[in-house]
């Protein structure tokens, strides 16, 4: 123990935040023989775990089978609920049993950064001091708070409600606004949409899911959302919100809505700021650290990982910023991070990897794209022909005809997306994958038929 640190506890790596990234780097390297403390202030899992990937999936999941039960009766909402509840409580069992496998120690607090000690970072919780040679930030991030007047984030209007509180509702109106037309905001739609909500959603753009998806793609969502019942205002500038209504402006003309319920889905900001960073001299007058493919802050020994280094703020982006974290530790070499997919979890499912084709035009390349909707698999075809859900593949590829990019709209689309987004890491060419043998009937089939036949 350094006479320095006193009486400190003295751990290899001490990781703040217990989320995705933080739990995957605990494990990693407590796995590799490492002593390590992991500290988080709220629960084990953080965010995606209790108030983002995990309940949403379920609560989707309830919403998807009662509306393809017809609707009968009422929702069961504490139904919904109960089973949510469950599978958390599930998951946070097994994510507790993998960390104390891997001899990870747990402090529950928050942590207080005091400085550098003898060469040793020292961190306090709850008035007992820990000294650790490396030190990893996971942190994660927050609710992008919107400067409108009437969607303050402190419970003041009782039909407002931020993304996180959504699943400490009991009860949804009749008539919903979703601010914001991104992932969470699309989801938040789908799930009030299924249950019986009459939903509309507000996008500031002039597109829906404008950075993860082309115009084409965008707009086959936008219809698909719409035939549902899910209006869509893309284009509106909100002013205000104040007694149950919605004031925007569109096309310079003023428009009112009346919403039951608001949802804010802004998105989301890293939790940089303020944890004494500084005093190790690590910028944190922003949200975001910034870090290189290894996750060092550029002072020695700093790391970070998770939502804290911006986008993408991806709990599976999260897991391999983790690993190249563990591995820069542990003194291997971790292939940089690459072909990270993106999902939207809603109804029809939506997902993409890769470059979109409008961007590679706006910069000059060379591409060329093949789209075909998703009924040309025949098994999607019988899964989603009650629901008359055409969907779509578009693949994007490079003048040497490698696929660099794939855009999916349609149920499969979450599963598909991951050998799609392989093809694209590996480098696949159009010809290469003309001879991949794909099951039959699969809807992975879509891939191969969209090289084949689409246009």
């Amino acid at each position: 123990m350094s006479e320095e640190l006193g009486k400190a506890k003295e751990y290899d790596v001490a990781i703040l935040g217990g989320g995705p990234a933080g739990c995957h780097a605990a494990i990693e390297l407590a796995s590799a023989g490492r002593r390590v403390l992991l500290i988080e202030k709220n629960e084990i899992g953080g965010v995606c775990l209790h108030k983002g990937c995990i309940p949403t999936k379920s609560l989707l999941y309830s919403a998807r089978a009662y509306a393809l039960a017809g609707k009968k009766g009422p929702f069961d909402l504490e139904g919904a609920i109960e089973k949510e509840q469950k599978d958390i409580k599930r998951l946070l069992g097994g994510l507790r049993g993998r960390l104390a496998q891997s001899n990870a120690d747990c402090v529950h607090g928050e942590a207080k950064i005091e400085g550098r000690v003898g060469g040793r970072f020292a961190v306090s919780v709850g008035g007992e001091r820990y000294g650790a040679n490396d030190l990893v930030i996971a942190v994660g991030g927050r609710q992008r708070e919107i400067p409108i007047p009437g969607l303050r984030n402190d419970g003041q209007e009782p039909y407002v409600f931020y993304s996180d509180a959504f699943f400490s509702l009991r009860r949804f109106e009749e008539r919903a606004a979703v601010i914001g037309g991104g992932a969470v905001g699309i989801e938040l739609a789908a799930f009030l949409n299924q249950i019986g909500s009459k939903v509309t959603v507000y996008e500031k753009k002039e597109a829906l899911l404008e950075g993860m998806l082309d115009a084409d793609v965008g707009g086959i969502v936008k219809d698909s959302l719409m035939k549902r019942g899910i209006d869509i205002v893309l284009g509106c500038d909100i002013q205000e919100v104040r007694d149950h209504s919605i004031l925007y402006q569109k096309d310079g003309a003023w428009e009112e809505s009346e919403a039951g319920q608001v949802f804010v889905a802004g998105g989301r900001v890293g939790n940089a700021e303020g944890i004494g960073l500084s005093k190790l001299g690590v910028d944190e007058s922003g949200p975001k650290l910034v870090t290189d493919e290894s996750g060092r802050t550029g002072i020695p020994h700093i790391y970070a990982c998770g939502d804290v280094t911006g986008a993408p703020m991806l709990a599976h982006a999260a897991y391999r910023e983790a690993e190249a974290v563990a591995a820069d530790i542990l003194g291997k070499r971790q292939e940089a991070q690459a072909a990270v997919p993106s999902v939207v979890y809603a109804n029809p499912e939506i997902a993409a990897v890769g470059a979109l084709e409008e961007e590679c035009l706006r910069l000059g390349k060379k591409v060329t794209s093949k789209s075909l909707p998703m009924v040309y698999s025949s098994r999607y075809f019988i899964e989603n022909e009650a629901e008359k859900e055409n969907g779509a593949c578009k693949l994007i590829f490079d003048g040497d005809q490698t696929l660099i990019g794939a855009q999916l709209v349609g149920n499969g689309a979450s599963e598909l997306i991951f050998p799609v987004s392989e093809m694209v890491r590996q480098k696949k060419t159009a010809e290469e994958i003309k001879h991949m043998i794909f099951p039959h009937p699969s809807i992975a089939e879509i891939v191969k038929e969209t090289v084949l036949w689409g246009k």
